[in-house]
C-alpha cells in the first residue's frame, strides 16, 4: 500500500476543493428554499459531483484520450469557465435563481430536483467537479498501481465529499453567525480567489501547450546579462 500516494492526494484534493469557497454560492442558490429542501438539494449536488469525480478517478485518462484532448486544454477551458463564475461572484451575483421559478406544490424531493436543474452549473460543475479536481483525480488515478491503492484514493475522495456536504449544510448557520453583510463581503473576496485560481489554471495549461513561453529565471537572467554584455561590446570604442 502506497500511503505516501494517499497523503499527497489528500493534501491536493483538500487544497483544490476548498469547501469554504462554495458556501457563498450555496447560500445564494438555496436561499429561497425550506430547510428540508436544502438538505435534499445538498445531497443531490454532492452526490452528482462525487459520481463525476469517481468516474474520472477510475477511467479519466481513457475518457480524455477518447475525445482526443489533453489535460492542458482541459485546464485552459475549465479555467475560463471558473473565471466567469469568479467575476460574477465579484459582482455579487454568481447564481441566477428566482423564487418564482419552481412549483411550490411539488414534494420536498421534487422541489430539490427542480432547484438542482437550475444550479447544477456552477455548484456541481465546476465548483465541485471542476478542472482542478478532475485533473487531480486523473493524475493520481493513473499513479495507482493496485486495487488497494484505488480503494485508498476512493476512500479519501469519499471523505472529501462528506466534508463538502457538511460545509453546505452548515452554510446558513455560518451566515447567521457571521451576518449577511459579512457573507456578502466574503462572496466578493472568494470571487477574487476564484478568479486567481482560474488564472493559475489557464497559465498552467498555456505553459504546457507553449513551453517556450516560460523561461526559467536563471536563463532569463543569463539572457539579460548576455544582451547587456553584447551591448557594451558593440558600443565600446574599437
Amino acid at each position: 500500500m502506497n500511503w505516501q500516494l494517499g497523503l499527497n492526494f489528500l493534501i491536493a484534493i483538500l487544497a483544490i476543493s476548498n469547501p469554504l469557497v462554495k458556501v457563498p454560492l450555496w447560500i445564494e442558490a438555496s436561499q429561497y428554499d425550506a430547510r428540508h429542501v436544502r438538505w435534499r438539494l445538498a445531497v443531490l449536488i454532492v452526490t452528482t459531483g462525487a459520481i463525476i469525480l469517481f468516474i474520472f478517478l477510475l477511467i479519466g485518462q481513457q475518457i480524455i484520450d477518447l475525445f482526443g484532448i489533453d489535460l492542458a486544454s482541459f485546464r485552459i477551458g475549465g479555467g475560463i469557465v471558473i473565471m466567469l463564475i469568479g467575476i460574477n461572484m465579484l459582482n455579487g451575483k454568481a447564481v441566477n435563481v428566482e423564487k418564482g421559478e419552481i412549483d411550490e406544490d411539488l414534494s420536498a424531493f421534487g422541489l430539490a430536483k427542480t432547484r438542482f436543474r437550475q444550479v447544477i452549473v456552477p455548484l456541481v460543475m465546476p465548483m465541485i467537479a471542476g478542472p482542478g479536481s478532475i485533473t487531480t483525480v486523473i493524475i493520481y488515478g493513473t499513479r495507482a498501481q493496485t486495487f488497494l491503492e484505488y480503494v485508498l484514493l476512493s476512500a479519501i475522495l469519499f471523505g472529501m465529499m462528506l466534508v463538502i456536504l457538511g460545509t453546505l449544510l452548515g452554510g446558513f448557520s455560518l451566515r447567521a453567525l457571521a451576518g449577511a453583510m459579512t457573507m456578502d463581503l466574503l462572496t466578493r473576496i472568494f470571487g477574487l480567489i476564484v478568479v486567481a485560481i482560474a488564472v493559475q489554471f489557464i497559465l498552467e495549461g498555456m505553459a504546457e501547450v507553449f513551453p517556450q513561453w516560460i523561461t526559467p529565471e536563471s536563463s532569463l537572467r543569463d539572457e539579460v546579462l548576455q544582451n547587456s554584455a553584447f551591448g557594451r561590446s558593440a558600443t565600446a570604442p574599437g
